[in-house]
């Protein structure tokens, strides 16, 4: 079980946030075997929500983006649930995005919460590979020319074109090849937010 979590209140401090809500997942792992990714989603959140109405955090404008995968190794079987988080998948050399609820932890717009956190399950073959990651690279301005002279956002598509480009490399080369594309792409422009990933190879 792997679980990835991006904090994204402004109602709330993003470092208390964060805090309380891995405090709370591992309590939730540890606690409650057998519960699948979405599952833990729900109770994630509504644990989170029980606690800032405690101390009086009514107003959470945003959340917690979190992605959470489970994997049997028996089975090859990749259980798979977010929280407005994606995770990557390259299979020979094609990428697809296993996109996560439109919902984050901790959220109260009533429209969103009618969204139930849905896990998702596939079987990965050997040498395949998963990305999770924060949104801070799709965001990041850079790729300055003549026609962006400020940058333009990688977004998401140019994410998937780089993680495909460097599939071929093992994943201890993949973490320098990507410090550098980034670096790289950013150029003179200002960091926008925190910037993770993690990569898993079957």
């Amino acid at each position: 079980l792997l679980a990835y979590a991006d904090c994204t209140g402004h109602g709330v401090p993003g470092a208390f946030m964060s805090m309380i809500g891995t405090t709370l997942l591992n309590d939730i792992c540890a606690s409650e075997n057998g519960l699948n990714p979405g599952e833990i989603l729900e109770r994630l959140d509504t644990q989170l929500i029980n606690i800032l109405n405690k101390k009086g955090e009514a107003e959470v404008s945003d959340g917690m983006d979190v992605a959470i995968i489970s994997y049997n190794p028996a089975s090859r079987s990749l259980q798979i649930a977010g929280a407005r988080r994606p995770v990557y998948l390259i299979k020979q050399g094609n990428v697809t995005e296993i996109k996560g609820t439109k919902r984050s932890i901790g959220e109260r717009e009533e429209k969103s919460r009618q969204n139930r956190f849905e896990t998702k399950e596939i079987v990965v073959g050997k040498g395949d590979t998963l990305y999770m990651c924060s949104d801070g690279i799709a965001d990041q301005f850079g790729g300055q020319d003549n026609e962006y002279p400020n940058g333009k956002r990688l977004k998401s598509v140019g994410l998937k074109k780089m993680l495909v480009e460097l599939n071929r490399l093992t994943i201890a080369e993949q973490q320098t090849a990507i410090e550098k594309m980034y670096e790289e792409w950013k150029g003179t422009c200002y960091q926008v937010d925190d910037v993770s990933i993690i990569g898993l190879r079957f």
